[in-house]
């Protein structure tokens, strides 16, 4: 024991938990996380759990501590019904808040510039599923678009000071703001974003400042909050410079950073014989990283990484440069607007492990203000 912390238990790799241990600690954390937290729907294995098992007794207990549960737009009113009621049979009580995700033009067959039927089609399918939801009254707190198709250079274009908009970004721009209009009318009091917008991540470029903001998403679309990827959990220092650089490059706005536990990139460089093997390649280039689920790592990462997106004593003054805070952005944890979890919650390849850190995450989220670390 150090500062009030079982650093073998909750911090490191020494204890193995099981299903029953794992949920029954977290029914023991009396406080749910102190930010609004989002996350993927989730899956078959947690929705068809049987209603005594640890799998659905760890999943009431993820509802609450995250204060919201998911489904997926794209499913359609009928399985989105049959979600819905699912969830409602994980939990004790009024059913929790919804998260509504939807990755819009994904699947889109056309160049960008074509507003085809295919394009208004999906719009349409969009507003009445979103109109669905609000005729049935489902609570819905956020709606979550993963937009990842079509790229511009809009945002790059911007730092490197030319100001007129690429073509490619207006298009952009004007298309998605059709999935976020209907959705911001339907629901006015929910958060509605856009994966990694305005979000920065570390890359080559030509400015030397090795981090560039995600190209998939015009510098000046509409969203509610930006939003940045850690999706290397063991790299601690990365994840904080993430979320400041992101801070930096959008002042008015908050932001909700997307956290992946227990999985992570692992970086293959340009793997030998890529070309020859079509599980090394995307989109006809060499695969250079591949996702790995069930990754271990010290849990104090994803202890320290809860305490610094929720507690305010990380951005006094004798803390910058340490945490999020930075002099000339002292908003620093202030303007988190909230957490989403991806991979999903209880992910069928890691459900234990995922259920370890989160634990450790949420732990961290609610320790004292004074710990020595």
């Amino acid at each position: 024991m150090a500062n009030g912390i079982d650093y073998e238990t909750y911090l490191g790799t020494v204890k193995k938990w099981t299903g029953p241990e794992i949920a029954a600690a977290l029914g023991e954390i009396a406080d749910p996380l102190g930010k609004p937290a989002y996350g993927w729907p989730f899956g078959k294995n947690i929705l068809d759990a049987e209603p005594d098992s640890w799998l659905a007794m760890a999943a009431e207990q993820v509802i609450r501590l995250m204060g919201s549960a998911a489904i997926r737009l794209a499913d359609g009113p009928s399985v989105m019904g049959e979600d819905l009621d699912n969830i409602s049979g994980l939990v004790t009580g009024d059913d929790p808040p919804i998260v509504v995700n939807y990755s819009p033009l994904r699947q889109a067959t056309v160049d960008l510039d074509d507003y085809g039927t295919e394009f208004w089609g999906e719009v349409t399918e969009f507003v009445d599923r979103i109109a669905w939801l609000k005729t049935s009254g489902v609570n819905v707190v956020a709606v979550f678009l993963d937009h990842e198709k079509y790229v511009t250079d809009e945002p790059m274009a911007l730092m490197a000071g030319i100001d007129t908009p690429t073509p490619e970004a207006s298009i952009l721009r004007e298309k998605l703001a059709n999935f976020y209009r209907p959705a911001k009318s339907m629901f006015p009091d929910a958060n509605v974003s856009f994966y990694n917008a305005h979000g920065f991540h570390p890359a080559a470029t030509k400015d030397g400042t090795g981090w560039q903001e995600f190209p998939k998403f015009p510098a000046t679309g509409l969203t509610d909050s930006s939003c940045c990827s850690l999706y290397y959990p063991e790299r601690f220092n990365r994840n904080v410079e993430t979320i400041r650089r992101t801070l930096a490059g959008q002042p008015n706005t908050g932001i909700i950073p997307c956290v992946s536990l227990a999985s992570k990139w692992v970086n293959l460089g340009k793997p030998k014989g890529w070309d020859q093997h079509p599980d090394l390649q995307s989109y006809g280039k060499p695969q250079t990283r591949v996702w790995v689920d069930g990754f271990d790592y010290p849990r104090a990462n994803s202890w320290y990484l809860g305490m610094v997106l929720h507690h305010e004593w990380c951005n006094m003054p004798d803390q910058l440069g340490r945490f999020i805070a930075t002099v000339d952005d002292l908003r620093g944890n202030a303007a988190v607007d909230a957490v989403f979890f991806w991979p999903e919650p209880m992910d069928h390849a890691m459900e234990l492990e995922w259920l370890v850190h989160f634990h450790a995450f949420v732990r961290g989220s609610t320790a004292d203000k004074t710990v020595e670390l």
